[in-house]
């Protein structure tokens, strides 16, 4: 598994990606996702607040009165241009908990929790690319 940041939200023409950036280098994985979790991800990302909670904002609600904590978000394998994530979850006593999720809506909850990202070395080798923002804006 690689740390990831997201480096860059972009929409256009009714498409809509995050860029997942590997931490230790230039290889980064885009994700097209659907346009309420891109907005959701792209607020939580930028800490823009909206005057009531998202769903998103409501998940992490429900963790923290259930005393849970996000400990991790990991995108774990694409199988036929779809992506699959899961979501660690950990309370005060016991194991963590792995829950079934799609890498938007994990995405989504880690930026707001501040909970790391992390993206499968076999999802790099499918569907990484290189990323220079600047060799992309200078096109």
């Amino acid at each position: 598994m690689r740390e990831v940041q997201v480096a860059a939200a972009m929409a256009a023409d009714g498409e809509f990606v995050l860029i997942l950036k590997d931490k230790a280098s230039s290889m980064a994985v885009p994700i097209w996702i659907a346009e309420p979790e891109f907005f959701s991800a792209l607020h939580a990302w930028r800490n823009w607040r909206y005057p009531r909670p998202l769903t998103h904002d409501l998940l992490r609600s429900v963790l923290d009165v259930g005393q849970m904590r996000v400990e991790r978000v990991e995108v774990t394998e694409v199988k036929e241009h779809i992506f699959y994530a899961k979501v660690v979850v950990a309370g005060n006593s016991g194991e963590p908990k792995v829950l079934d999720a799609r890498p938007s809506d994990a995405v989504a909850l880690a930026l707001r929790v501040g909970a790391p990202i992390f993206v499968a070395e076999e999802v790099f080798s499918q569907a990484g690319i290189e990323w220079d923002l600047h060799k992309i804006l200078l096109r």
